[in-house]
């Protein structure tokens, strides 16, 4: 496994653990009052990543596998085995949930909260929201995932990229207004090439759902969420 966690306990910080990791800007930047960081980004390690033990085929259900992940990332349960509600509501049906929890907390800084998400030093003077310093919790869960997938993946997403953009520059050609064309040479000319784009338009979209499969796998509340664009606009500047 390429960020092998099995055997190394939930109080080791997982960005020292692998350096690479920290240089994406949403997980170094992740802070909620609500969920630790570290059981949060060792959560996404063990549920995305490719050669995790729980994506061995043939794989396991993705609930079955989603509540291994929160166990093995130290995330408590209570007698009954049942995860907090802040697991249930914001892991588990991250992607099927539309509502966006906003923190309030007492900080002075992001920075002076250490991995179980206490103050390292200080006081704060008073309790503010800080959202123009931390994203909505959600927002920045679906980013944390959306940018482990294309870190592990980049290549892939870049392809998924190129080809959206080719699709909708077809588009854009296609249904482009011909009408004040005067010239008949020229009207054919482009009434040629529409038609000639217009069978091209159904392999983009067959290729595109094959690599949507791919980069995607089973998770299919967050396929269609990218799909749809409610989080793709918060991605597509990421990918490089």
């Amino acid at each position: 496994m390429r960020f092998n966690l099995e055997n190394i306990g939930e109080d080791k910080d997982v960005l020292k653990l692998f350096p690479q990791l920290a240089k994406i800007d949403s997980w170094k930047r992740y802070y909620s009052t609500k969920m630790s960081k570290n059981r949060v980004l060792r959560y996404v390690i063990f549920l995305y990543s490719n050669d995790s033990v729980l994506n061995e085929n043939p794989p396991r259900l993705l609930e079955e596998r989603m509540a291994s992940a929160a166990t093995m990332a130290g995330f408590p349960q209570d007698k009954e085995g049942n995860f907090s509600e802040d697991v249930n509501n914001l892991l588990f049906k991250l992607f099927e949930e539309t509502h966006i929890v906003r923190d309030t907390v007492e900080v002075d800084e992001p920075e002076n909260f250490d991995l179980d998400d206490s103050p390292k030093k200080g006081k704060a003077k008073k309790k503010k929201e800080v959202k123009e310093v931390v994203k909505p919790l959600e927002v920045q869960l679906i980013d944390i995932v959306m940018d482990f997938l294309i870190y592990q993946d980049n290549m892939l997403w870049m392809e998924i990229l190129a080809l959206e953009r080719m699709y909708h520059q077809y588009i854009r050609i296609i249904m482009d207004d011909s009408s004040d064309v005067k010239d008949d040479k020229v009207l054919l000319d482009a009434q040629k090439v529409k038609g000639e784009l217009m069978p091209k338009l159904k392999g983009i979209r067959e290729q595109l759902n094959g690599y949507y499969e791919q980069f995607f796998t089973d998770h299919d509340a967050l396929k269609k969420k990218v799909k749809e664009k409610k989080v793709i606009h918060s991605v597509v500047s990421r990918a490089k």
